[in-house]
């Protein structure tokens, strides 16, 4: 049987995301291509980005800032 610690480890192993807040790029390095993407602010809105291989934009439009 396994337990829930031992899903979080191997999901550690498959995954990271790095630099975590950011405010520009978010990296993200897996074992697997990722297709599409969701990013949510701190307030649980959905944030519009670009997804580039294993980057992600997230900064604001220039209008914004």
């Amino acid at each position: 049987m396994r337990r829930f610690n031992d899903d979080v480890k191997i999901i550690k192993n498959m995954l990271s995301i790095f630099p975590n807040p950011t405010s520009d790029v978010l990296n993200i390095k897996a074992n697997s291509k990722i297709n599409s993407i969701s990013v949510v602010d701190l307030t649980g809105r959905k944030v519009n980005v670009k997804l580039d291989g294993d980057k992600v934009d997230v900064s604001l439009p220039a209008e914004l800032t």
